[in-house]
């Protein structure tokens, strides 16, 4: 019986870093390149459609609604949306500080594209994006002597005051941190997380996990841990009741080959290939 989970772990991410443009970097440990897929995960959001929703605050400039409309309709058709992100998105080690700290996404509402990518604005919709819905929260100057404004804590104030239930879970009891944003930037330019506290006295830990000391976003570390875990599991798993799979299987070439699926993010299941039996443990 044949079986290598964590170099089908490897295989995985490889294969996925590929398919979104992405050489595998050989000078990097697996730990390192799969810290970056998962952060690429979440700077990427998938292409499915989602119902968008604009905040009471929200007001966009003349100049950028027909960028918005574009914008909007690729999210509700489940379109890419790569192009009104970021430039850095090419590179899969690029750390977006305002997506790890507080899973705020900001795009571009450029109306033509060029090089693969949508014009620059000055102005860029902040956008809290779920699993079904876009949460569009404001869209705010960026750029040369704005750079408060990716530590602006109105962005918070939005979602607290349009969609308190999406972040109910994060509230706190503390008294909450009293720091200016310029304080803020420094501090999370040092990778320290600081709750965030809204007009009405309401504490908040980081929407988007928060930051490790090493600038790593701690929801990729905390994944990556969950799932070396799982692997673990399934490897001593596999070994114990290896005699009953023997018994229980049979593969037109004699010989059982077990392989690790990971299309469902939320299990990982362990295939014989030559049968197609999926192995539950």
């Amino acid at each position: 019986m044949k079986y290598d989970f964590k170099n089908d772990w490897e295989e995985h991410v490889k294969s996925e870093l590929l398919s979104m443009g992405f050489h595998h970097n050989h000078n990097k440990d697996i730990t390192e390149t799969s810290l970056n897929y998962f952060n690429m995960l979440r700077r990427i959001p998938s292409q499915t459609p989602r119902k968008v929703m604009f905040s009471k605050e929200f007001f966009c400039p003349d100049e950028n609604k027909s960028g918005l409309n574009d914008l909007v309709n690729k999210i509700e058709n489940g379109l890419c949306i790569i192009s009104n992100l970021s430039k850095s998105i090419a590179k899969p080690n690029y750390s977006d500080a305002t997506l790890d700290d507080w899973g705020i996404h900001h795009f571009h509402l450029g109306e033509r594209e060029i090089n693969g990518v949508v014009e620059r604005t000055g102005n860029v919709a902040f956008v809290f994006i779920l699993a079904d819905c876009a949460l569009f929260l404001q869209v705010l100057l960026h750029g040369k002597g704005q750079s408060n404004v990716w530590v602006n804590t109105s962005l918070i104030e939005s979602i607290h005051n349009n969609w308190p239930e999406v972040i109910c879970h994060l509230k706190t009891e503390l008294s909450g941190t009293a720091i200016t944003l310029n304080e803020r930037r420094t501090l999370r330019k040092k990778n320290t997380n600081v709750d965030i506290k809204v007009s009405d006295g309401t504490v908040y830990f980081s929407p988007g996990g928060g930051l490790m000391s090493n600038g790593t976003a701690i929801n990729d570390f905390t994944r990556l841990q969950k799932l070396y875990r799982d692997i673990e599991y399934l490897d001593k798993v596999v070994a114990q009741e290896s005699e009953q799979i023997k018994m229980k299987i049979s593969s037109p070439t004699g010989q059982l080959n077990l392989k690790l699926d990971f299309s469902d993010p939320e299990k990982i299941r362990v295939i014989e290939i030559h049968s197609k039996t999926i192995l539950n443990f």
